[in-house]
């Protein structure tokens, strides 16, 4: 897994190193001309044309290296840029995966409940007589009670 990181940020950085390293290369190539350029000559000349060789040796590494990390950070900033993308893509399915699901549930405890609600309405619901609304004990329209249950079954 990749780091984190602004990958702007990572670029600008690399930018700064490529640039840097450029710098180097431009200061090396001005440093041979003059060394090429020195006329003297003596074992000191040429210790120091040497020592010239030597050094422009190593800014070239140093130069390649920077170039190198430059393009390393530029790789891992389109990485960052790429993990990201996918980051938010994930992102986007599951919050939209996660929202049609809840409202597809909400919807079918609706249509659950409104099958319960007619299931479970009790069928004296529409009745004249119904938990509550009985007749005193010993009234005469027991007896309609008794008529409108028995038609339904229920004794």
């Amino acid at each position: 897994m990749s780091l984190y990181g602004d990958p702007d940020e990572l670029d600008r950085v690399a930018a700064r190193l490529a640039a840097r390293a450029r710098e180097l290369r431009d200061w090396r190539d001005d440093h041979n001309r003059r060394v090429e350029t020195a006329h003297w000559v003596s074992t000191a000349a040429d210790a120091y044309r040497q020592r010239a060789r030597a050094d422009s040796a190593e800014i070239s590494r140093a130069a390649d290296n920077l170039e190198q990390a430059a393009r390393d950070l530029y790789a891992h900033a389109q990485e960052v840029r790429e993990t990201l993308a996918r980051i938010a893509a994930i992102e986007r399915a599951a919050v939209d995966w996660f929202d049609r699901t809840s409202r597809e549930i909400a919807n079918q405890v609706q249509q659950v409940a409104g099958v319960l609600e007619r299931v479970l309405t009790p069928p004296w619901d529409a009745w004249p007589y119904k938990p509550g609304l009985l007749p005193p004990p010993g009234d005469r329209q027991w007896l309609d009670v008794g008529k409108l249950l028995r038609s339904t079954g229920a004794i």
